[in-house]
């Protein structure tokens, strides 16, 4: 780590670390905060909860889909538009706005009496009080896909325009290219970029807040709904909420750090199609 930003990662190192040990003391916590000592009453509660565990199910199904959507959106997108440098430049304009503002503008599209529920003639909300987060999976993979697709197209360099090339001429057809040269090469970038978006998506409020049905709820909306309906006792209940979604983010973030260090595009096994 160069010697510039240790400051900034102290600074950072300490207050993640100061917000941890913060939410771990309140889930310990019984009754009101300090007010019956210790414990893991919240945990045993909590882990109890069928509506928790169906907000831990549901948030990684929502993940889980986002990500794989968006993933072969991006390879779509980048194969697209390698040869436009306008095209790539576009990408970047989505990426850079807010989840915030995307969610607002997805209210108007997919919330309840918005533009889809008027088209489909729905009604009521239908398009989005759903039981599998379409409109969720929909507002991430519209966000995230020209993410994926911008580390894509840096990987789709003149390195790999050379392999498509020699593996053109040993025979190999479109689909062997993209089987053999193409999808090896992206795969460290789509890998790891994937796993830090479906880490963000875990623990993320304002798109399933905004969009996403009001049961069952995903782990960031479930933690603030407990304490809106029980009260400050309900605390120590959702911190063990956000410490599950932080914990899944943690490995989820692990392991895109163990994709990008331990795994390298192949540039073997050209097949060939006769």
């Amino acid at each position: 780590m160069p010697l510039a930003a240790l400051p900034a990662f102290l600074v950072v190192g300490v207050l993640t670390v100061g917000g941890v040990i913060g939410v771990v003391r309140t889930s310990l916590q019984r009754g009101l905060v300090g007010g019956d000592g210790v414990g893991f009453d919240a945990w045993a509660r909590t882990l109890a909860d069928p509506g928790f565990r169906r907000a831990v199910g549901f948030t990684l199904w929502a993940a889980l889909v986002s990500t794989a959507v968006a993933g072969v959106a991006a390879v779509a997108l980048a194969l697209s538009l390698r040869r436009s440098r306008r095209a790539r430049a576009a990408l970047a304009v989505p990426v850079a706005a807010p989840h915030l503002v995307v969610a607002a503008l997805a209210v108007l599209w997919v919330g309840p009496g918005g533009l889809v529920d008027r088209l489909v003639g729905a009604g009521g909300g239908a398009v989005t009080v759903d039981r599998s987060a379409w409109s969720v999976i929909a507002v991430y993979v519209a966000k995230e896909a020209p993410f994926l697709a911008l580390l894509a197209l840096a990987a789709l360099d003149e390195a790999t325009t050379e392999l498509e090339a020699t593996a053109a001429l040993l025979g190999a057809g479109p689909w062997a290219r993209l089987r053999d040269v193409i999808l090896p090469r992206l795969f460290v970038p789509l890998g790891a970029g994937g796993l830090l978006i479906a880490a963000f998506m875990i623990g993320a409020v304002e798109v399933p807040l905004l969009v996403g049905p009001s049961s069952p709820r995903m782990l960031g909306p479930y933690a603030l709904d407990v304490v809106r309906l029980n009260g400050p006792a309900a605390r120590a209940d959702a911190a063990v909420a956000e410490l599950t979604a932080a914990a899944i983010t943690g490995t989820l973030a692990l392991a895109a750090v163990l994709v990008g260090r331990r795994h390298r595009p192949s540039q073997a096994g050209l097949a060939s199609e006769r």
